[in-house]
């Protein structure tokens, strides 16, 4: 338990003014006091129905699933694309690269 008393005694030993240890120890009681649970609490989120949040959660998660089926989709689609086109430039260099030998070798003839 928190004893007020000492630890004002404690801050005025410690260069504080009296006023200014109480103010101290009043804000640092009212920070435990805003931070504790009460019983009252505890049972009341001992009852909460947590189906409801269930329910978010499973929305959310189907949303974020159905969300990666889509950009899995969409990068292999691009995927598949940006092969096309690698493919169609490599024949046109190997078209260009032929024409060019075809015509080394016949000048050269």
């Amino acid at each position: 338990m928190f004893n007020a008393l000492k630890y004002t005694k404690s801050l005025e030993e410690n260069g504080f003014e009296r006023e200014q240890a109480e103010i101290l120890v009043r804000m640092f009681m009212q920070m435990i006091e805003f931070n504790m649970v009460s019983k009252s609490d505890l049972e009341r989120f001992r009852n909460t129905d947590f189906q409801s949040l269930r329910s978010d959660f499973e929305h959310f998660k189907t949303e974020v699933y159905h969300r990666f089926d889509k950009l899995e989709e969409n990068l292999d689609h691009k995927i598949n694309r940006l092969s096309l086109q690698l493919t169609v430039k490599l024949g046109v260099m190997l078209a260009i690269s032929m024409g060019l030998i075809s015509t080394l070798i016949t000048l050269k003839l």
